[in-house]
């Protein structure tokens, strides 16, 4: 299992589907302008649209929003125009429409983009939400009130109902987090959740779900020294945390991993682990090229995490659905993830992304990876899979 290397170096873009092999990770053909190679970036789906915003490059922020149609498997770049609603006025010509952003999250709700959190060179006390409305392509930065949390990148934000769940993240001053926030985006008002029992210990870069609009899921992460394979439970309802025992194949710590979940069912991608450090060192040395370990990253190098995980949350049971070579692009430090509904030619789809930033200072090739799943029947009990899923992958690495 693995990447199909696919001898046919142009796989029909209208009939690709029939061109996949069996239980492997195949490129898949684009077109138009791709976005540069980045980590730290944004991602989500909205109306068959992957949207990815901002990001680091070699250590700089970005502030571009590329857009990927999920129909036409055709790049394009989102010019952004300041809100004429908002109470502060901009240029469209003006970088404060949206700054240069990384670490940021990124959600889709309704018609709009919510951009919360992250590192710019906009200084700010608190957490800053930006919205961006997908039909106008209005940006600006949102007024709420209530206690907004401080400001932080690496956090996880769930969207449950028409809520926003903040876990965790760093502070720009390192301090790392482990704090609940709430935003409600009907009132654009910030909460904060005070919870019972112990916490998870802070991090940043980890990932969250949400089972059966109850259950917040915390998965892994990485604190200043080490990186996590804990799973910590937040039941929304009493507010208790709880460390549940899980089954099922042993999970190796990451961070930087990406995951979405479907019918009950958690799917995993890359990350880094902590053979050898945490996936800091791999940025660090990129951006600094630095030969031997420092003190900010504690050790020399990092490892992606080459398995695809998948994780039943009605049983909490872990099963390693597929693996790469360890160098793949796929086991990447630095993902994103995320879930579209599309359905093309009666075929549902998610889409995954990813940057292998160990490969940074040589050269840049972006492809489209899809994974057929449609054999997961094994994963999901009795359940009758009516429909052909497949996971997909936009994937930026570099030329060999």
């Amino acid at each position: 299992m693995g990447i199909e290397e696919n001898n046919k170096t142009d796989m029909n873009i209208n009939n690709w589907i029939s061109e996949l092999g069996y239980d492997k990770w195949s490129p898949l053909p684009v077109t138009g302008s791709r976005p540069s190679a980045r980590y730290k970036h944004g991602a989500a789906v909205a109306d068959g649209k992957l949207y990815i915003v901002g990001g680091s490059r070699n250590g700089r922020h970005l502030a571009d929003v590329q857009v990927f149609d999920l129909r036409t498997l055709a790049w394009s770049r989102l010019n952004l125009h300041a809100d004429p609603n908002s109470t502060k006025q901009v240029d469209d010509n003006s970088a404060e429409i949206l700054p240069a952003i990384s670490g940021h999250s990124l959600v889709h709700f309704g018609s709009k983009l919510f951009v919360v959190g992250g590192h710019s060179k906009a200084i700010s006390d608190s957490v800053t939400v930006w919205s961006i409305d997908v039909e106008t392509h209005h940006c600006h930065v949102v007024e709420t009130s209530g206690k907004a949390p401080i400001s932080r990148a690496g956090q996880s934000v769930t969207l449950v109902g028409s809520k926003l769940i903040m876990f965790g993240g760093e502070h720009a001053s390192r301090q790392l987090l482990n704090d609940i926030h709430i935003l409600d985006l009907e009132a654009m008002t910030w909460d904060v959740l005070e919870t019972m029992n112990t916490p998870p210990a802070p991090r940043f870069d980890h990932i969250a779900a949400v089972h059966s609009e109850r259950y917040l899921l915390i998965f892994g992460g990485c604190s200043h020294s080490t990186c996590f394979n804990d799973l910590h439970i937040l039941d929304l309802q009493t507010k208790e945390w709880s460390q549940p025992q899980t089954q099922g194949d042993v999970v190796t710590p990451r961070a930087g991993h990406a995951g979405v979940t479907i019918d009950g069912t958690w799917y995993i991608l890359g990350g880094g682990d902590n053979t050898s450090g945490t996936w800091e060192t791999v940025m660090h040395n990129v951006i600094f090229r630095a030969s031997e370990p420092c003190n900010y990253c504690a050790a020399a190098s990092c490892s992606g995490a080459s398995d695809t995980l998948v994780l039943n949350l009605s049983k909490l049971v872990w099963s390693v659905l597929t693996n790469v070579e360890q160098r793949d692009p796929l086991a990447s430090e630095v993902v994103f993830l995320c879930l579209t509904r599309a359905k093309i030619n009666q075929n549902w789809y998610l889409f995954f992304g990813s940057l292998n930033v160990v490969e940074l200072l040589f050269g840049y090739l972006e492809k489209l990876i899809v994974f057929p799943i449609q054999y997961l029947s094994n994963f999901l009990g009795d359940r009758k899979i009516a429909i052909c899923e497949h996971i997909l992958a936009v994937c930026t690495y570099a030329k060999h």
